[in-house]
């Protein structure tokens, strides 16, 4: 055999199976379109509240420690042995 009969191609010859007897679901066109949930909040006010609820609870607590006296710079400069 010559080359080119080796990569001769067959299946254009050859005729179809038999179609299929199922097919494939199609789209409804006359069913409505549904939209995609939109957010109750916009995202900034999510970040603005971290922002503020961060900065309260530093607040707080610079407040209980200088209530209760606790002096970070005497704790700083102890040495432990």
């Amino acid at each position: 055999m010559a080359d080119i009969e080796k990569k001769a191609r067959l299946s254009g010859e050859q005729n179809r199976a038999a179609e299929p007897t199922t097919t494939l679901p199609t789209v409804n066109v006359a069913t409505e379109k549904t939209t995609a949930p939109t957010a109750a909040l916009h995202p900034a006010l999510y970040v603005v509240t971290w922002i503020g609820f961060s900065g309260g609870v530093i607040l707080f607590n610079k407040w209980l420690l200088d209530t209760l006296g606790f002096s970070k710079s005497k704790m700083l400069l102890r040495r432990k042995a």
